[in-house]
């Protein structure tokens, strides 16, 4: 199983369905709305997540099974 990081998120665009989060110590990554799992919560800016790393079609970090957590 691959570790899980935990960040909040920095930078979200609604209309555009992807954000960034930030991540002590490290670079910030992409996310896209169809990888995150907010149950109840809302995804916005400042909201404390979990996540794995994965890359891209391109071999980019990326954040992948993102879960809201406050």
């Amino acid at each position: 199983m691959q570790a899980r990081e935990q960040g909040v998120i920095k930078r979200f665009y609604s209309v555009r369905h992807f954000g960034f989060i930030g991540r002590t110590g490290d670079r910030d990554l992409f996310f896209h709305v169809a990888d995150v799992d907010c149950g109840d919560s809302e995804i916005r800016e400042g909201s404390s997540v979990v996540f794995s790393v994965t890359a891209d079609e391109l071999g980019r970090p990326r954040a992948s099974v993102v879960e809201v957590t406050s």
